[in-house]
């Protein structure tokens, strides 16, 4: 059967042992395990990967089937379900095996997905779909978080916090804990306390939010981080492509535009910075004004960026993932394997 999100709490759901949730909203699908399933389903909880369970279905099930789990009342959690699972769940359901419960989570199933439709028609099963949170929803949690921080920011802050979170209220809430961190020492936090930090790279992405803050003369610093291009990406050529570099900086194929220019046109005050000398006093000073400021920080064109995340190459040429213990530069294989757990 289906079930709305909302509804969960309303409902009656100790009879209910498998759930599918299913869809885009991952922050409201961690809420309704966190604080609505977990509590009233189980205390003792596994939780697996679909990838996990299919390298050894035959051990999984015969763990299940045999109760090898010593625990009574156990909830199994497998993310990141797709079709693959169907016939394994179909069979533990019509098992119906005793003191377990589980929820399997997917990421916007389609409609014809096997799994999908057998927990919708399903009486014994209950589906339920997460939604991308609109706007009002998430104004709605940070204003009721605000409140009870006791925080105070105007409107303009919170529409600009909630068009950061792009629908996603995991992103709000680490917006959220941003300003809770910030305001610890103030309760009272205004459009002039926003800095924001940018590649000259990433400021082209969205260079159109100038004439937002022209129109509304929203006093926020930019500071733009001008390396001479797309340096991240000029340095994943030079390490895995033999320095062939190609539309990541000026000789090979890349230009910005002035940015002194960009400010006059947008009629944001200008400044730029090209060495250490008075940089402390500079930036004091452009946080002090209470208007909207445009700050340039010339950088080192061919400042190295480490550790980072990289494929190694064999020998013969052969291009492997990493995991993320194994930064460039990377270390001897010995010694990484003596620093790991």
């Amino acid at each position: 059967m289906i079930i709305k999100s909302f509804e969960l709490k309303k409902k009656k759901l100790k009879d209910n042992k498998y759930f599918l949730l299913n869809g885009s909203n991952e922050g409201l699908i961690e809420e309704t395990i966190e604080e609505i399933l977990k509590p009233i389903l189980a205390k003792n909880i596994y939780n697996y990967e679909e990838s996990d369970i299919l390298k050894n279905i035959e051990d999984f099930k015969e763990n299940l089937l045999n109760k090898s789990f010593f625990e009574n009342e156990k909830l199994i959690i497998i993310k990141r379900i797709s079709d693959k699972f169907f016939k394994i769940i179909e069979e533990l359901v019509s098992k119906n095996i005793e003191d377990l419960s589980i929820i399997l989570v997917a990421s916007n199933l389609d409609k014809r997905s096997k799994i999908r439709v057998f927990f919708e028609k399903e009486k014994n099963t209950t589906c339920v779909p997460f939604y991308e949170d609109n706007a009002q929803a998430l104004s709605f949690l940070a204003k009721k978080f605000l409140k009870d921080k006791n925080i105070n920011i105007s409107q303009q802050l919170i529409n600009i916090i909630i068009e950061r979170a792009k629908g996603d209220r995991i992103n709000l809430k680490n917006e959220l804990q941003k300003i809770e961190s910030f305001s610890e020492n103030k309760k009272n936090i205004q459009s002039k306390n926003v800095v924001c930090l940018s590649g000259e790279g990433g400021l082209e992405m969205n260079i159109q939010e100038l004439a937002t803050i022209l129109h509304h003369q929203i006093p926020i610093k930019i500071f733009i981080y001008n390396n001479g291009g797309y340096l991240t990406i000029k340095q994943t050529q030079q390490l895995g492509f033999k320095s062939r570099i190609m539309g990541s900086d000026y000789d090979s194929g890349l230009s910005f535009p002035n940015y002194k220019l960009i400010s006059k046109s947008h009629n944001i005050r200008y400044f730029k910075i090209s060495e250490t000398k008075k940089i402390k006093h500079t930036i004091s000073k452009i946080l002090k004004i209470n208007k909207p400021v445009i700050c340039e920080l010339i950088l080192d064109n061919e400042q190295e960026q480490m550790p980072k995340a990289i494929n190694r190459r064999t020998p013969n040429g052969k291009s492997i993932p990493t995991t993320f213990e194994d930064m460039y530069p990377f270390l001897p294989r010995n010694e990484l394997k003596s620093n790991m757990l």
